[in-house]
């Protein structure tokens, strides 16, 4: 019986594929969540060349009250030197979102960020964050769009809260 329900149960995943090859929402949003959970740790490690891996080739950054930045290259120069001027930082995201609109998907959510800038205490950044990904020929989900802002209603205490 156990193995007519294992069977049972891979037709019925087999069964979601869409007919483009590309896997059901539900697995794009999982794989999204992947790549967020990645660029963190990522970021934290300071490895620019993995992490750039995660962007687009035509990529946007707007980070909050800085120009926007178009392309790879424009990002990879923002994070070198983000990197240069700090010397350690953690980030970590509550998920409020995540919305698949067939070869896109939007990502929102709470972010808290410790930066260590060499004085006695970090640094200590929230926010809300939007990340438009677009899946490519090879169904890797690469961010498109990463935006970042400062709200009234997504502070340290509103992170914290979401974690509970």
């Amino acid at each position: 019986m156990g193995r007519i329900m294992a069977i049972v149960l891979v037709l019925c995943f087999v069964g979601h594929a869409r007919a483009d090859g590309h896997l059901p929402d539900e697995m794009a949003v999982k794989a999204i969540k992947a790549s967020a959970a990645t660029w963190s740790v990522l970021y934290a490690k300071r490895d620019l060349d993995t992490l750039m891996t995660l962007y687009h080739p035509d990529a946007k950054l707007f980070s909050n009250g800085q120009p926007g930045l178009f392309g790879r290259d424009a990002i990879r120069g923002y994070f070198a030197e983000s990197f240069k001027n700090t010397t350690g930082a953690n980030i970590d995201f509550k998920v409020e979102d995540i919305t698949v609109f067939g070869d896109v998907a939007n990502l929102v959510s709470l972010y808290i960020m410790e930066i260590d800038v060499g004085k006695d205490a970090p640094v200590v950044v929230a926010g809300r964050s939007m990340l438009m990904y677009k899946r490519d020929a090879s169904g890797n989900w690469l961010i498109f769009a990463d935006m970042d802002n400062q709200a009234p209603d997504a502070t340290v205490q509103a992170f914290k809260d979401a974690r509970r």
